[in-house]
């Protein structure tokens, strides 16, 4: 908690350094997954399993196994785009948390620049290299999700020109769920430039570097299946406009192996303000996944941008099956019970009889179009469920089914879980 509230005093007083020459720019900023791009960039509240380290990393808490994810991209013909990354869950006494790590990489090649001799080149590279946490709260706090980020940037030309700057950031993320329902809150770079928030170069100027805030919104609670996002973005740089992104994604016909998906982009360029459309399709194929967008600009056709990426899942299987995590408050002693027997592991507080266990999950196949928990609906968004269930001291049985658009259970599972006093 403590972490928490210093957070969130810092970035109130993220302001640019009188030092600093001025503001550069975080490759994060547009690298967030191809999947978050198909959507307009409404991500903030959407845990994304290939992209957590790129997007919110509270999201990474989510994580059910590891998976890796990449992303390649070219801005205006000339800038590239590339990222990799990989997100790891903890298991035991660590459930529920994750780490994650990404490397994101935009540059332009062949600069021309005027010499006594006649034109030469360089190259231009912004390159970032990151560590991500993420947890569940535990207690009253067991439906919030938090996660930091901290990015290293190398920044530099080479070519004719050798020249280049580091220096290193930091993000911190939220996100709050709820009976179908998330928010969401990142905070990017919000360390101030006196804090080490900048990137140095070796003349002794240095650059700040923006702090963007970003408030998200999703459901599934109005289609089965089908996600809705908003995400309100805004900067501490004075030139960098307010921005809304919108997205939608959704099975066609309930085909869980295809995800469509589409959104609005607001963008600025001469102070007029446009809503750039995007559209992007994921093809889960087990283990890979394959996710495109395609990306307009009504400032400039000529920077329409494909994005393109394949991530791999080691969680996918081939059968229709459901698995299971409970995360619950730990006790005052923070024990974690490691009785085999258990089929997971459940995290226990004396004091909270009559608080819930939240149950989440994941289907692995197609045709699972809800998900219930002895008879109760549970939230689901088409791979993902969440449920709330009261637990009684001693053994619980809790019997999950897996329906099909007919309401046929197609797959069940019972699960004992126990509550220790």
């Amino acid at each position: 908690m403590f972490i928490l509230i210093f957070v969130f005093l810092v970035s109130l007083f993220n302001t640019n350094y009188a030092r600093d020459i001025g503001f550069t720019q975080d490759p994060l900023r547009i690298s967030i997954g191809t999947r978050a791009m198909g959507m307009g960039g409404a991500y903030t509240a959407v845990s994304d399993g290939f992209n957590n380290f790129f997007n919110n990393p509270a999201g990474l808490a989510t994580d059910k196994k590891i998976s890796f994810t990449s992303m390649a991209a070219s801005l205006l013909g000339d800038v590239s785009y590339l990222l990799f990354g990989a997100n790891i869950p903890l298991g035991g006494a660590y459930l529920g948390q994750g780490l994650g790590l990404g490397f994101v990489s935009s540059g332009v090649d062949q600069i021309a620049t005027t010499t006594q001799n006649g034109l030469d080149y360089f190259n231009y590279r912004d390159n970032v290299l990151g560590l991500s946490y993420g947890r569940r709260m535990s207690g009253r706090f067991s439906d919030l999700l938090a996660g930091l980020r901290l990015k290293l940037f190398y920044e530099g030309f080479s070519g004719s020109q050798n020249y280049a700057g580091t220096g290193f950031d930091m993000d911190c993320g939220f996100i709050y769920e709820r009976e179908g329902m998330t928010a969401g809150l990142l905070l990017q770079n919000f360390l101030p430039s006196y804090l080490g928030g900048r990137v140095a170069w070796p003349n002794g100027d240095t650059e700040g570097i923006p702090m963007i805030t970003r408030l998200g919104f999703a459901t599934n609670h109005f289609f089965s299946g089908a996600i809705i996002a908003a995400d309100y973005e805004l900067s501490n740089d004075s030139a960098y406009q307010p921005r809304l992104h919108l997205g939608v994604e959704g099975s066609p016909f309930r085909w869980s192996m295809v995800k469509l998906r589409g959104g609005i982009d607001q963008s600025y360029a001469g102070g007029s303000s446009y809503l750039n459309p995007t559209f992007g399709l994921g093809l889960y194929f087990s283990p890979i996944v394959f996710d495109y967008t395609y990306h307009t600009y009504f400032n400039d056709q000529g920077a329409t941008t494909n994005y393109f990426s394949i991530s791999y899942n080691l969680d996918f299987k081939k059968k229709n099956k459901i698995e299971t995590q409970v995360f619950y408050p730990e006790n005052k002693r923070g024990e974690i019970p490691s009785d085999e027997k258990l089929d997971m592991i459940v995290y226990v507080d004396g004091l909270l009889r009559d608080s819930p266990a939240i149950i989440t999950g994941e289907t692995v196949g197609a045709g699972i179009v809800d998900v219930f928990a002895n008879g109760e609906k549970c939230r689901f968004n088409g791979k993902d469920f969440s449920c709330r269930i009261s637990l009684d001291y001693g053994e619980n049985k809790v019997l999950f089914s897996g329906r099909d658009f007919k309401g046929k259970e197609i797959v069940s599972r019972e699960v004992s879980v126990t509550r220790i006093k």
